[in-house]
């Protein structure tokens, strides 16, 4: 488990595979580390031609190892889309929608490593998608309501006050996200600034 939580750190790719196989050496039943050193490949594919075919492998042996893994299941149909390589296709995806509902159920999906954009693409009813956006609105809506009640009360005017303008009258608009990378939210949000009325408002971004 030390090399585990090792590997876990902001180590170089190298020295992060290289502790997480010293781990899996010792323990080849840790799932944890199979799923963990999958990712790690996965999140650098384009480094180096056939490091998806390693994640594809990496997360399969999780899911050998313990088929309850809902986090092995769902990284190994991801990174199986992705490569469009699928054996038993049909039960695959029947297995998926089956486990989101069984972890909705239990308020665990949403500390798998169950992605919801992938969801969009999968061959799945449409309720057990609607299950997956519905626990994680409110998961949104939970934290922020825990934000708000930790801000110090408004006075009454304050509260009803309108925007402020810029000396040429001009509204300032500010998006927040930890999205603003390589990711599927920074692809669908990058015409959203331009629709914005210039003469009205100025749009700014933040970067986590």
């Amino acid at each position: 488990q030390g090399w585990v939580n090792m590997a876990g750190q902001d180590l170089p790719l190298e020295e992060s595979i290289a502790a997480y196989e010293k781990a899996l050496g010792l323990n080849p039943s840790l799932v944890e580390a199979w799923i963990n050193v999958g990712q790690v490949y996965y999140n650098n594919f384009r480094r180096k031609d056939g490091y998806m075919d390693q994640a594809l492998k990496a997360f399969q042996t999780a899911l050998d190892v313990d088929p309850k893994s809902s986090s092995a299941l769902y990284s190994l149909v991801r990174t199986s889309v992705d490569l469009c390589r699928f054996e038993k296709r049909n039960e695959v995806f029947q297995e998926v929608a089956t486990r989101i509902l069984q972890d909705a159920e239990r308020g665990i999906l949403l500390t798998t490593s169950i992605s919801l954009v992938y969801l969009l693409l999968y061959p799945i009813p449409d309720r057990v998608i609607e299950v997956a956006y519905e626990a994680k609105a409110a998961l949104v809506q939970a934290t922020a309501e825990g934000v708000v009640r930790a801000l110090p009360p408004v006075e009454a005017a304050a509260a009803t006050q309108q925007p402020s303008l810029s000396d040429s009258g001009v509204l300032t608009v500010a998006y927040l996200s930890a999205d603003f990378k390589e990711h599927p939210v920074s692809l669908l949000f990058q015409s959203i600034p331009g629709l914005h009325d210039r003469t009205r408002f100025r749009v700014v971004c933040f970067s986590l």
